[in-house]
């Protein structure tokens, strides 16, 4: 709830992402919220959820009503952007909504590599903290290299 009260992605003081981030790229955590994004669309790398509308009391992702998701318009942001090159979904449940969702309905110039990495949610504990953000720090920085490397194209 932290993250819809405070209208930012990955506002819960536990969730890793942005602990990630900081590793990654030495954007601070605690750094103003629209300069962390900035930061991170500077390398390449944008955040847009997967669901634009769902039912879903709390906020954990378990709690979504099955049936209740409209997906946000994921494949044409890709299709309309041929030079982005992957998705990163944070956790199962954004994958497989992705899986359903969006690849379906890919049809880009340029394939689009996706990546189911763990949840940095507080309430995932299936893998160490530390071994999360590690993991999410590489991915991190392996894309924004890719995307510095190849850069957008008209």
């Amino acid at each position: 709830m932290a993250s819809l009260a405070a209208g930012e992605y990955y506002a819960h003081p536990r969730n890793l992402f942005w602990d990630a981030v900081e590793e990654a790229f030495g954007v601070r955590r605690s750094g103003d919220y629209a300069a962390r994004v900035d930061a991170l669309n500077a390398r390449g790398i944008g955040l847009w959820d997967m669901i634009g509308e769902c039912i879903r009391p709390g906020s954990a992702d378990a709690a979504i009503v099955r049936g209740s998701v409209v997906a946000n318009e994921v494949a044409e942001l890709y299709r309309s952007r041929p030079h982005l090159q992957f998705a990163l979904c944070n956790g199962k449940t954004a994958a497989r909504l992705f899986a359903r969702h969006v690849v379906p309905a890919l049809d880009c110039p340029v394939p689009v590599t996706w990546f189911s990495l763990p949840s940095t949610s507080p309430a995932y504990a299936a893998m160490p903290r530390g071994e999360r953000v590690a993991v999410w720090a590489s991915t991190l920085a392996a894309v924004a290299a890719s995307a510095q490397a190849s850069g957008p194209k008209p």
